[in-house]
């Protein structure tokens, strides 16, 4: 079975919507994954330890590991345009709930909230849009600018909120601005999709749920679409660490770290994100350039790991810090190209992208508050030592993952064989 043709939409309607989606993926993440840029000013203006604000996003992860499967099945039967303005609405309300700096079981559970609003009735229902929107041939491309996309208006708005926080005093009272603007924005980028996308009868599918299931479990390329993410997306929780560790360890100032924070997390993105897609289609293989990225990942860690951590060394850490996020990004641009390159059928887009989401992701359930707890125990740079060995070993699992995918895509001809209902 093959997937199904791209919709037959005007090449300027097409890049309008990318433009909305990216907007809107760019956005919708920036409130639970707020820390990669404002670690210390957000940790203050909650008055929390780190275990207890790794805990924050542990629970995001956790409930968020849980909607992505379901998500699958809801984009297959519910029209893409409700469940993406839903999500960036509810979204935003619950910035403007912690923007209160509530109590810290409250924000526990706009972290459980979010983890619904921006995961159950969002991701899949966006991928499947762009799979919808886009031809084989550009999927990796589009994947990749849709990345860079995200990159760019989220830079957009950090700068914007940095330029402002710095300029009121760094006070962690004046935070909830900060937040509050992030909201307001998503809030309207969720009006943009309403206005902008159209319900499509088409996309809806009716069947057993069930069946699909069992289908997307015995797909062996689907276990390892998910590991692949999964190794990936370790490395990814890395980053927000690198902030605190460069104000910790070189005594960065937050203003300054929060600049760096920026461009390491979004302007790398909006970078990272094309090349990634370009690299994919130049080569014909979203799949061989994650394990060349995978492999370069596990050097950059081990710079990481055996660079020491002072003032002298902070030009080298800094461009680690750079080489690394570039990589992440232009992996994470392309990973969920893998879908489409095994020629997953149409009808099974929205399952195995919530499926192979499910297991890669499972990371946010955990690690955040893994790390907490690491530099908490063993303070002075040990914990981060920890970390960093933790991520070179999932590297390496990422290289051997990638090898077997590329293998057995090669034996079956570049289709991921599809067992029967």
């Amino acid at each position: 079975m093959s997937i199904e043709g791209s919709e037959q939409i005007s090449a300027g309607r097409k890049w309008l919507i990318i433009f909305t989606l990216s907007l809107g993926a760019g956005l919708i993440y920036q409130l639970p994954y707020l820390r990669f840029t404002y670690y210390d000013p957000l940790q203050k203006a909650l008055g929390l330890d780190h275990t207890s604000f790794g805990n924050l996003m542990s629970v995001y992860g956790l409930v968020a590991m849980f909607m992505y499967w379901p998500g699958g099945w809801i984009a297959d039967r519910f029209s893409s345009r409700k469940l993406l303005t839903f999500s960036l609405v509810a979204t935003a309300c619950g910035g403007f709930w912690l923007s209160t700096f509530p109590s810290y079981y409250i924000c526990l559970l706009i972290h459980a909230i979010w983890g619904v609003t921006s995961i159950l009735t969002f991701w899949s229902a966006l991928v499947k849009v762009i799979t919808r929107i886009t031809s084989e041939e550009e999927q990796g491309k589009i994947f990749g600018f849709i990345e860079g996309g995200r990159g760019i208006s989220a830079s957009l708005v950090a700068f914007s909120t940095i330029a402002l926080f710095s300029w009121m005093g760094e006070k962690t009272s004046d935070f909830s601005i900060v937040i509050n603007i992030y909201s307001v924005i998503i809030f309207l980028s969720g009006v943009l999709c309403w206005f902008l996308l159209e319900d499509n009868a088409s996309e809806i599918k009716s069947g057993d749920v069930i069946k699909d299931i069992l289908v997307v479990l015995k797909m062996p390329a689907a276990w390892m679409m998910a590991g692949v993410i999964f190794c990936v997306y370790t490395g990814y929780a890395a980053l927000s660490y690198t902030t605190p560790y460069m104000t910790e360890m070189f005594g960065l100032s937050v203003a300054t770290a929060g600049v760096l924070g920026t461009v390491r997390t979004q302007i790398l993105k909006a970078i990272g994100g094309p090349i990634g897609g370009m690299l994919s289609q130049k080569f014909g293989s979203a799949t061989r350039i994650i394990r060349w990225g995978c492999i370069a990942m596990t050097f950059s860690l081990m710079a990481f790991l055996l660079m020491p951590a002072n003032s002298s060394f902070l030009l080298l850490m800094i461009g680690n810090m750079m080489i690394f996020a570039g990589i992440i990004f232009a992996l994470r641009g392309i990973y969920f190209s893998t879908i489409k390159e095994g020629k997953t059928p149409a009808t099974l887009v929205g399952a195995v992208a919530g499926f192979i989401s499910f297991v890669g992701y499972m990371p946010d359930s955990f690690i955040y508050t893994l790390i907490g707890h690491w530099l908490d125990k063993y303070p002075g740079g040990t914990g981060y030592q920890y970390m960093f060995m933790y991520m070179i070993l999932f590297s390496v699992l990422g290289i051997f993952i990638s090898t077997i995918l590329i293998r057995y895509m090669k034996r079956n001809n570049g289709v991921y064989p599809v067992p029967s209902k």
